[in-house]
C-alpha cells in the first residue's frame, strides 16, 4: 500500500532512521527526470564499502507541506548497502520503504536539479564545482578542503575533509580563490531565486605559526563576506559562518560588520579529556578558551545567533576503543553527556547544534552503529531544552534557517515539534 508521509512528526521519525541507518538506492532512480545529483564538497556521506554505478540523488523530500513550503522535511542521502531502507522509482513514483519492518511504500520526492553544472565559470569549472545547494534554500560554500591541522598531524579524528577532497577532487585545488567563490555565488543566485541563506565553511588556513591560523582564517571570512555584501542586499540574504573562533576576539565585530548574521564555532566534543584526544589541534586553542570566545560572541551577534556544533554519536566513546572496528554505541551514556553539555552552553547564551556522526572510510574513529530511536528521542528532548531557554527569539519558528533547509541534522525538527506540537502531528495527506 502506497501513501504519503502525512505529518512533520512522522517525517522526523523517518528522517532519524535514514540518517542513522542510511539507505540503498535502486538504479531505477537514475530514470527520475531532473533530480539534484550528489556532489562531494565537504564530506562523503556514504559508508566505506558503498559503491554506485550512477550518480545518487543528494537529498529526499520526505514531507512537502501543502501550505508553507518552508515547513517541509528533507533528508540527506547516506548510501549504505546494509540499510533496511530502499529508494526506487516505479510506475512514475519515487518509493521509500523499510524492508525489515513490513512498512508501507511511502511516496516521496527528490529536489529538482539546480543545473549549477551548466553554468561555466572558466574552462573546466562550473558553479557546481564551487558551490552547492543545501536543502531547499541554502547556498553552501566550502572555501578550503585543507585544514592546517593536517599539516602537523593534529587533525580532528572524525575529520574527512581532506581525504574526501583527495578522492573526488571536484575543484583543481583544495583552496578556492575568493574571486571565483564570489562569481559562482552571483551566478548561482541569478539562476536560483529560492536561495535565502549562504553558509560558508573552511578548514583552517596554513600559517607559519600554528596559532596564527585562527585570526588569519577569520580575516579570510571577513574578506569573503564583504565581497558578497552587494548580493546580500540585492537578494535579501542571511549569512552564516562555521569557523574556529579568532584569538583576537575583536575580529568577531568585523565579521558581523561584514554582514555575517550568525556563527557556529564548533566544540564538537564535551568531555575535556576526550576533546584533547579527538581534537588535538583544537586543544591547542583550548576548550575553555573556545567557550570564552563563544560567550564573548553573544555580545556581538543578535540573540540566538551564536551556535556551537557538537557531534552526536561520539560523546560516549572510550578513546581506547577507537579504530576501524565498529564500536558498541551506548545511547544512555550518550544522552546523559549531551544533555549535561547542552545545558552548560545554553547557560551562557549559546545554542548547541548537533550534527550526526558518519564514517566514510577515512577518519580515525571508524564505524559506529547508531540507535535511530534513541537519537530521535534525544533530539526531541534537545528541542525542549532549547525552547525553554528562550534564547531563540519568539519570532522564529526554528533555530537556524528554515525547517526545509538542513537535510543532515534534526535540531530544527526537535525544536519545531516542541514549539508547535499540534501542528507537528497534523495529518495533511
Amino acid at each position: 500500500m502506497r501513501h504519503y508521509i502525512s505529518s512533520i512528526k512522522e517525517a522526523t521519525k523517518i528522517k532519524a532512521q535514514l540518517l542513522a541507518e542510511g539507505i540503498v538506492v535502486s538504479e531505477s532512480i537514475k530514470n527520475v527526470p531532473n533530480y539534484k545529483k550528489k556532489i562531494v564538497h565537504l564530506y562523503k556521506h556514504e559508508t566505506k564499502d558503498f559503491q554506485s554505478h550512477f550518480t545518487l540523488p543528494q537529498e529526499i523530500i520526505l514531507f512537502r507541506h501543502p501550505n508553507e513550503i518552508s515547513r517541509s522535511i528533507v533528508v540527506e542521502v547516506r548510501g549504505n548497502l546494509q540499510s533496511p531502507w530502499r529508494l526506487q522509482y516505479a510506475s512514475g513514483k519515487i518509493i521509500l520503504q523499510n524492508n525489515n519492518k513490513n512498512s508501507p511504500e511511502y511516496v516521496v520526492d527528490l529536489p529538482p536539479d539546480d543545473k549549477f553544472d551548466t553554468i561555466v565559470i572558466k574552462p573546466g569549472i562550473t558553479v557546481k564545482n564551487i558551490t552547492s545547494k543545501i536543502g531547499s534554500n541554502v547556498l553552501g560554500l566550502v572555501i578550503s578542503n585543507y585544514c592546517s591541522y593536517f599539516g602537523y598531524n593534529k587533525q580532528c579524528k572524525y575529520c574527512e575533509i581532506l581525504p574526501s577532497y583527495q578522492e573526488y577532487r571536484n575543484f583543481p585545488t583544495a583552496k578556492k580563490e575568493l574571486n571565483l567563490v564570489k562569481l559562482a555565488s552571483e551566478k548561482a543566485l541569478g539562476q536560483d531565486k529560492t536561495i535565502k541563506y549562504i553558509i560558508a565553511t573552511s578548514g583552517n588556513l596554513p600559517t607559519k605559526n600554528s596559532l596564527d591560523t585562527y585570526d588569519e582564517s577569520v580575516r579570510m571570512y571577513i574578506k569573503l563576506f564583504k565581497s558578497l555584501l552587494p548580493l546580500k542586499k540585492k537578494f535579501k540574504l542571511k549569512f552564516h559562518a562555521a569557523l574556529m573562533p579568532p584569538l583576537t576576539l575583536d575580529l568577531f565585530k568585523k565579521l558581523h560588520e561584514a554582514g555575517v548574521d550568525s556563527i557556529c564555532c564548533n566544540l564538537e566534543v564535551w568531555d575535556p579529556k576526550l576533546f584533547e584526544y579527538i581534537c588535538p589541534g583544537k586543544h591547542e586553542y583550548g576548550q575553555r578558551k573556545m567557550l570564552e570566545a563563544l560567550e564573548y560572541a553573544t555580545t556581538i551577534f543578535d540573540q540566538g545567533c551564536v551556535l556551537s556544533n557538537v557531534i552526536y554519536g561520539i560523546q560516549s566513546l572510550d578513546k581506547n576503543t577507537l579504530g576501524n572496528k565498529e564500536k558498541v554505541f551506548n545511547p544512555e551514556k550518550e544522552y546523559k553527556i549531551n544533555i549535561k553539555g547542552l545545558k552548560s552552553l545554553l547557560d551562557i547564551g549559546v545554542i548547541p547544534f548537533y550534527t550526526i556522526y558518519h564514517y566514510g572510510g577515512y577518519n580515525q574513529i571508524g564505524p559506529i552503529k547508531l540507535n535511530a530511536q534513541a537519537m530521535h528521542d534525544f533530539y526531541l528532548d534537545y528541542g525542549k531544552y532549547v525552547l525553554k531557554s528562550h534564547i531563540v527569539p519568539e519570532s522564529k519558528d526554528i533555530i537556524l534557517f528554515d525547517l526545509f533547509s538542513l537535510p543532515n541534522q534534526l535540531n530544527n525538527e526537535g525544536y519545531f515539534i516542541n514549539k508547535f506540537p499540534k501542528e507537528s502531528i497534523c495529518n495533511y495527506y
